[in-house]
């Protein structure tokens, strides 16, 4: 499910989806290499990741997000 989570390309060219996968990190799939372009190997190991390149695998997680403002 979605769930509102901004974003702009949904092919992990623009980074805007990055967000925080504070549960369950362990039920998605392993970082991709577009992933890698945007965040940094701390990002990473803290929880984040770009929800349009970051799948369940199993389970259920809990995501949140800042949006930017648009300008």
């Amino acid at each position: 499910e979605h769930g509102g989570i901004p974003f702009m390309c949904g092919g992990g060219k623009c980074g805007t989806c990055r967000c925080l996968i504070e549960h369950g990190i362990e039920n998605t799939d392993a970082v991709k290499d577009k992933e890698r372009k945007h965040l940094t190997q701390e990002d990473i190991d803290n929880g984040y990741r770009m929800a349009c390149q970051t799948f369940v695998v199993k389970g259920k997680v809990s995501v949140s997000w800042v949006a930017k403002k648009r300008m």
